[in-house]
């Protein structure tokens, strides 16, 4: 009796301590949720009164600016305008004294009498003082009569800019939704909230290495890495096992960038995609992503496994072309870049189980050609290749080139245990252990030295 009674208050203590830690740590999330509150808060805060203290100082500074600017060309008309005036008025001034003074001399022979002598010295000063012209006074019309022209509304519409100056969210208007690892590589997948009142003309994704936050104040380095229309990006070229800080806004059309998102961390633990080493024919450079052909005969180099897992997204750059006719090889199928779900027998990848794009655009899917034809690859382009998992061992296949895309659904035979297989490829000794899910190799087929092909 004792026994289970002692039995019970160990699990009894057993139950609460775990109980215990488990509102341990609740409270420590709740207090991370109510620091981030008030955090932001106190940010915000001083961001907006920043912002309008910026404000207030640099519309006195304009203000003032543009009030002095505007007296000034009032004065520049008003002095141009009153120099000839004040010049004939000094004219009409002077015309007057000597007017005067002959008409008072004038006045005085006439009151002296008979002075002979006088009259003819009088007379002579008269011919040569007497005024013949008097000088141009122009017209009200033809001087300036300055005035100014200020418009009345905008004080209504700054005020109304004011008003409207300056938004709150309380969260980010857009948010990472997801984030998906990929072989060497994060698929960040973002959205804006069903209550955001944006209309989102282009995103913004960025990145910097570890565990970050927004606050520029802590120093850390984000660097841009996809700005468009989309709302999905593939961050390549990552370390497996090393935590990445990504963060995302938005603008509407081409206006300033909104807040930040919540920072999302994200890992990926799969090692980037590399070429099959040791390939005769092939060099291999940048941790085998890249390679370089360096024959002349047909070969094909695959990955060094069954790495692409159906269901995710691969991308081949051209980083150089091969030299010579393009047309050489592609008839049969020799040079092009694709998926197989084995290593083939044979030079080419025109066999059941491939997926080929040739280099000048044509697509072959168990080894029978579509009638849709893409560009060519040339350098610089980008070749990329998206599958979606369908129902009966299908894949929905997406290929585009140079914005141009074409689908095709590929059946593929998978066995009971879920690795693809099918009747006469040859199976090489050493592959990895079959996986549940469908993986794929990617590969190269080529017959011309020159060919730099990456892969992503």
């Amino acid at each position: 009796m004792e026994d289970g009674l002692i039995e019970c208050l160990l699990e009894t203590i057993d139950n609460a301590s775990k109980h215990k830690l488990q509102l341990v740590d609740l409270t420590e999330s709740l207090n991370a949720a109510k620091t981030q509150v008030t955090h932001s808060a106190d940010k915000s805060k001083n961001e907006i009164k920043k912002f309008f203290e910026e404000l207030k100082v640099s519309l006195h500074a304009s203000l003032d600016k543009r009030q002095g600017e505007l007296i000034s060309e009032v004065s520049k008309i008003e002095n141009d305008s009153l120099g000839p005036l004040i010049a004939c008025q000094a004219l009409i001034e002077t015309g007057m004294v000597d007017t005067t003074k002959l008409l008072n001399e004038g006045k005085s022979l006439l009151m002296a009498g008979e002075d002979r002598e006088g009259l003819t010295m009088f007379k002579a000063k008269a011919d040569t003082k007497t005024p013949t012209s008097l000088p141009e006074v122009p017209l009200l019309s033809d001087v300036a009569c300055i005035s100014v022209d200020l418009p009345g509304s905008l004080i209504g519409q700054m005020t109304e800019a004011i008003d409207e100056c300056g938004r709150v969210f309380a969260k980010g208007p857009v948010q990472i939704t997801d984030i998906l690892e990929r072989p060497g590589a994060l698929l960040v997948k973002w959205s804006e909230p069903d209550e955001s009142c944006l209309e989102a003309g282009r995103y913004r994704l960025q990145y910097c290495y570890g565990r970050s936050s927004n606050d520029e104040d802590c120093g850390t380095v984000f660097k841009d890495a996809y700005i468009g229309e989309g709302c999905s990006y593939i961050l390549t070229g990552l370390q497996c096992n090393k935590q990445y800080t990504l963060r995302a806004c938005c603008s509407e059309a081409e206006g300033d960038w909104t807040p930040w998102s919540l920072p999302r961390v994200g890992i990926t633990s799969l090692p980037h995609h590399e070429w099959c080493s040791g390939v005769d024919g092939f060099k291999l450079i940048s941790d085998n992503t890249t390679l370089v052909s360096r024959t002349n005969k047909p070969r094909i180099i695959y990955s060094n496994h069954d790495s692409f897992i159906c269901g995710h997204s691969m991308v081949f750059k051209v980083l150089q072309v091969a030299e010579g006719d393009m047309s050489e090889g592609v008839e049969d199928g020799h040079e092009g870049l694709g998926l197989s779900v084995a290593r083939v027998e044979g030079a080419s990848l025109c066999q059941p189980g491939t997926l080929l794009v040739t280099m000048q655009g044509s697509i072959f899917i168990d080894g029978k050609e579509k009638v849709t034809k893409l560009p060519s690859l040339t350098k610089g382009s980008v070749l990329t290749i998206d599958t979606e998992v369908l129902q009966n061992n299908k894949i929905r296949v997406t290929i585009e080139i140079s914005n141009k895309t074409v689908t095709f659904d590929w059946a593929i035979d998978v066995s009971e245990s879920g690795t693809p297989t099918i009747p006469g490829l040859m199976s090489m000794p050493g592959q990895p252990t079959p996986q549940p899910n469908i993986q794929l190799y990617f590969a190269f087929s080529c017959e011309r030295e020159g060919w730099k092909i990456l892969v992503l």
